[in-house]
C-alpha cells in the first residue's frame, strides 16, 4: 500500500498528470477548509461552524468555473433545505409525522435538475436541521446559512488564487494520440483490403477499434477539461511551442501529404 503511495507521490512530483492534479486538489481542499473554519470561528457561530469547512470541501473543483457552478448549486440546495426545515421547525416542531413529511418533500425537490449532483444536499440539510433542533431557531438557521456562504466563498477564493494553468497542449496531445490510433488502424485495413481475402483480419480490426474507445474518452475529457479551465480563469495559459506539422505517408506510397 505504502509502496503504491510513494510511486504516486513520485509521479506527481516528476510530471503532469492525474497524480499531480489529485495532489493540487488535496492542497486546495486543505487550504479552503482551513480558511473556512478560521473565518467561521471568528464569526462566533460555534454550533454551526462545521458547515463552513464542510461546504468548502464539497465545492472545490479543479477549475474556477467548476467551483462557481457547484457552489451555486450547493448553496441553492442548502437554502432550500433550510427553508423547508424552518417551515416545519418554527411551526409544528420536530415530530414523527413532520420529519417524515419534510424528508419526503425534500427528497422529491432534490431531484430537480437545477441542483445537479448537489440535489442530495437538500434532504441532508433539511433532516439535519430539523432533527438537530437547528430548524426551531431562526438565529441558528441564519448562522447555518452564514457558514455555508463562508465555506463557498473560501472555496472560490482558494480556486481563484490557485487557478489552474490552461494548457492547450495537453488537449492537443490527447487528440493526436487518437488520430495516430485511427491512422494506424485505417492503414492496416487499407493494406489488408488490397491483399484481398487473404489480407482480411476482421477479428484484429474489431479489437483494435474497440481499443480506441479509451482514446476517444481521453481526448473528449482532455478537451472538456481545458475548455472548463478557460472559463472564469483569472490567470492565463501556459504557452507551448508551435507544433511541427504532421506528415502522413499512405501505405504503399512514398510521397507525403
Amino acid at each position: 500500500m505504502f509502496e503504491g503511495l510513494r510511486d504516486r507521490v513520485r509521479r506527481a512530483r516528476e510530471r503532469r498528470g492525474f497524480e499531480r492534479e489529485t495532489a493540487v486538489i488535496i492542497l486546495k481542499c486543505t487550504v479552503a477548509a482551513t480558511l473556512a473554519w478560521v473565518v467561521g470561528t471568528q464569526l462566533g457561530a460555534s454550533s454551526q461552524v462545521g458547515f463552513a469547512p464542510f461546504t468548502a470541501l464539497l465545492v472545490v473543483r479543479p477549475s474556477v468555473y467548476g467551483s462557481v457552478l457547484q457552489s451555486g448549486r450547493y448553496m441553492a440546495a442548502v437554502f432550500a433545505g433550510a427553508l423547508l426545515a424552518g417551515l416545519a421547525g418554527l411551526t409544528v416542531g420536530a415530530q414523527l409525522w413532520s420529519f417524515t413529511l419534510l424528508l419526503l418533500i425534500a427528497l422529491v425537490a432534490g431531484q430537480a435538475g437545477f441542483f445537479g449532483s448537489q440535489g442530495v444536499q437538500l434532504p441532508v440539510v433539511a433532516a439535519f436541521a430539523l432533527a438537530g433542533g437547528t430548524a426551531e431557531s431562526a438565529a441558528d438557521l441564519g448562522y447555518l446559512l452564514l457558514m455555508v456562504l463562508v465555506g463557498a466563498a473560501s472555496a472560490l477564493l482558494t480556486n481563484m488564487v490557485l487557478a489552474p494553468a490552461i494548457r492547450f497542449r495537453d488537449a492537443e496531445n490527447a487528440v493526436r494520440d487518437l488520430a495516430d490510433g485511427l491512422r494506424s488502424l485505417t492503414g492496416e485495413m487499407a493494406e489488408g483490403l488490397r491483399e484481398g481475402c487473404a489480407g482480411l483480419n476482421l477479428d484484429h480490426w474489431v479489437r483494435a477499434s474497440d481499443g480506441l474507445d479509451g482514446s476517444v474518452r481521453n481526448a473528449q475529457e482532455a478537451v472538456r477539461r481545458q475548455a472548463d479551465r478557460t472559463r472564469l480563469n483569472p490567470g492565463g495559459w501556459s504557452p507551448a511551442p508551435a507544433p511541427t506539422p504532421a506528415t502522413w505517408t499512405p501505405t504503399g506510397s512514398g510521397s507525403p501529404h
